[in-house]
């Protein structure tokens, strides 16, 4: 461990060097905190710039511990993981890295056919394809969600209600459910066959379970889409 410190008050951030008495886990913290500010500053994306609007950091290390925790769920909070950094491939994302033709789909949902645009907040908050399934493992967070943007007098959009059920802040307030549901209301949503006995059940695995779900039905949907259009004649290949 002394070795550990003394490198890192040589060679490390300035928070660490200017510290004599730096402890190991704050030198740590430090290096971690600028190996972010770093990475934030190369990263101008708009994924990037949500991801700090919504302050998804300050949930990572939990959604992060939540994979063991609910083994199977791990599908779910995996796509949980990439609908808070901007990853999930919905056919809007299809679209825009040209594996499907923009003509119909960057505008339609291949679900529910609306004339909407398929995205993260569409099938979260809207998409009557799974009104089924949102309303088993959804309709208490979603509830939650439009209750606190009204107590804030902030419009309840489909936008803030999906930055919320991501575990995000909205004007510096977050559900605070996301992390820790008690157990009488995870079964009311349906949650119990997937958590086993757990004594409690978080908020996340609520839009976890519903990712699951909705990405198995999914799945085969999109692919008859994409086996059915042709590609863009810009695409590139190779």
């Amino acid at each position: 461990m002394k070795g550990t410190a003394c490198w890192l008050k040589t060679y490390g951030p300035d928070e660490v060097q200017t510290n004599s008495g730096s402890s190991v886990p704050s030198g740590f913290h430090a290096v971690k905190h600028v190996v972010w500010e770093r990475k934030r500053k190369a990263d101008t994306s708009a994924a990037m710039e949500a991801y700090l609007n919504n302050n998804f950091v300050a949930t990572r290390a939990y959604l992060v511990k939540s994979g063991p925790v609910y083994p199977k769920l791990a599908k779910g909070f995996t796509l949980l993981a990439r609908a808070r950094i901007g990853a999930m491939m919905t056919m809007t994302r299809f679209c825009k890295f040209r594996l499907a033709s923009g003509a119909q789909w960057s505008s339609q949902c291949p679900c529910c056919l609306a004339a909407v645009p398929e995205t993260v907040a569409h099938i979260l908050c809207s998409c009557p394809k799974w009104k089924k399934e949102r309303a088993e493992h959804l309709a208490g967070l979603m509830q939650q969600a439009r209750s606190l943007l009204n107590r804030m007098d902030v419009a309840a959009s489909e936008d803030n209600v999906t930055s919320l059920l991501l575990g995000g802040e909205v004007e510096g307030k977050r559900l605070k459910n996301w992390v820790k549901f008690k157990l009488p209301f995870s079964k009311a949503l349906g949650l119990s066959d997937a958590v086993g006995s757990q004594s409690s059940v978080s908020g996340s695995a609520c839009v976890a379970q519903f990712l699951q779900l909705v990405w198995v039905q999914r799945y085969p949907i999109v692919q008859r889409v994409l086996r059915t259009m042709p590609p863009r004649a810009d695409a590139s290949h190779g």
